[in-house]
């Protein structure tokens, strides 16, 4: 799926990138530190708290090119049935202008593991409206994280050990320790293929989050097919919140079909550690400039 390098579905799980000019601070130069292996990924990750709770959910407005309100981007915990695991829920609808060009809803609910975050199922369905009337898809994946496997539609395909789907590789990144120029390795599976993800923490800076400026952590997406070296062809960038909680305030990219951008409006959650929501101002997201 090529459009998995911002791991949600903003407008086609992408996003956008920009510095946000003079009212954007970068810290100082990168420090760079030797890449961080994949055990040592997972068991930083398995030791580190959990960020999110049980009820939090982010909500988010999406920009793409000259559309500056295209769609709504919303993210939730919940506990699963048999609540020994997590569920994380993502939602995309598109609206306005954008919505005439696709009008395509995404929902994914992605089961994991509460310690590791690895999922254990997968289920995305979309829906879209046509002349004929609405017409949805949805597809299962089921890991078996233990035997390196993903079934889709009764068909075993072999995967890396520890490997996340694109929702639970976003929170699972919430859980690593954020410091200036580490570099982590994650392992996807989008349903159909393996993918290598590559995040390099690139320093602290302010960002504007709707009216307020917030202190964050940037950090570089890169995204590579099976075993392909990740590369920064669509510049995925994502901003997470300089605390405990790592929440993504911004994330951003820039793909061949125009410049997208998921920017957080509201927070609800029970952690006390979490950061408060940005002050709700009007749909527009921030003006920005290159920089």
């Amino acid at each position: 799926m090529r459009f998995i390098l911002s791991i949600l579905v903003v407008l086609s799980l992408t996003a956008l990138l920009l510095f946000f000019g003079s009212d954007s601070h970068v810290s100082s130069a990168r420090v760079s530190a030797p890449a961080v292996k994949p055990s040592d990924t997972l068991k930083e990750i398995t030791n580190s708290a959990t960020p999110t709770e049980v009820g939090e959910k982010l909500s988010y407005v999406a920009s793409w090119s000259n559309f500056v309100a295209a769609g709504r981007l919303s993210m939730e915990t919940q506990e699963a049935s048999d609540k020994s695991n997590l569920r994380f829920i993502a939602d995309f609808n598109p609206i306005g202008l954008v919505k005439s060009l696709y009008n395509v809803s995404h929902h994914y609910d992605s089961t994991v593991e509460r310690t590791t975050l690895l999922p254990n199922q997968f289920i995305a369905r979309t829906k879209e409206q046509t002349r004929s009337g609405p017409e949805e898809k949805e597809s299962e994946v089921k890991f078996d994280q233990s035997k390196h496997v993903a079934k889709v539609d009764n068909k075993s395909i072999t995967i890396a050990p520890q490997t996340y789907d694109y929702v639970s590789l976003l929170y699972a990144m919430r859980k690593l320790d954020l410091k200036d120029g580490k570099t982590y390795t994650l392992m996807g599976f989008d349903g159909k293929n393996n993918f290598t993800t590559e995040i390099e923490v690139l320093g602290r800076e302010s960002v504007n989050v709707g009216e307020d400026s917030r202190k964050a952590i940037k950090v570089a997406l890169r995204y590579g097919k099976a075993k392909e070296k990740p590369s920064d062809e669509y510049e995925v960038r994502i901003w997470f919140s300089d605390d405990v909680a790592h929440v993504p305030l911004v994330i951003t990219a820039n793909p061949p079909f125009g410049l997208v951008k998921a920017e957080l409006r509201s927070a609800t959650t029970n952690a006390k550690s979490a950061p408060s929501a940005p002050s709700e101002d009007k749909l527009k997201p921030q003006n920005e400039s290159s920089g």
